[in-house]
């Protein structure tokens, strides 16, 4: 109830608990409070310690929290790939169609790519696509295809994806 609450909250806002204590916290405090947690959770996607945005992202997906997509959204620019990555999952678990222009504007971010090659962000970003129909994509995918010569493996995923979005 509103003590474990009291507690939870306090876990959450002390320096000397450590980063694991904090996240369970976060976790646990949205569970407790169900919706009356978002403005924690809201407040929490722009902290500076990357686990507890990835919390705050991991806890609006449990209480299916729609309408904190525009923070979510922003996630997909996080400094952590980790916050990016778990931003793109959560767009696809709460099926939020209206981001997938954003989705198509992380593919092309230079920070989720390294050495020429994609990271594992496309991998989902492209299942997210794909799972949402979103066959406005195709063009901007072929663009995409050129931009990484020498990633055969996501160039094959890109071409899956133009192939089930053109189906």
């Amino acid at each position: 109830g509103k003590k474990t609450s009291r507690i939870l909250e306090q876990l959450l806002k002390s320096n000397t608990s450590s980063d694991s204590i904090r996240w369970a916290s976060l976790i646990a405090l949205a569970r407790l409070e169900g919706k009356k947690a978002l403005t924690t959770l809201r407040n929490h996607m722009n902290h500076p310690n990357w686990l507890l945005r990835d919390a705050a992202i991991k806890s609006a997906v449990a209480l299916r929290a729609k309408e904190l997509a525009p923070e979510i959204e922003s996630r997909l620019k996080d400094d952590a790939l980790v916050v990016r990555t778990t931003a793109v999952d959560a767009i696809g678990q709460l099926q939020l169609r209206s981001s997938s222009s954003k989705l198509i504007g992380a593919l092309f971010d230079p920070s989720n790519a390294h050495g020429g090659k994609a990271l594992w962000i496309h991998t989902r970003i492209l299942k997210v696509l794909r799972d949402f129909k979103y066959d406005t994509a195709v063009p901007k995918l072929r663009e995409l295809a050129k931009t990484l010569p020498n990633d055969r493996k996501t160039k094959v995923e890109i071409e899956q994806t133009i192939s089930a979005l053109s189906a």
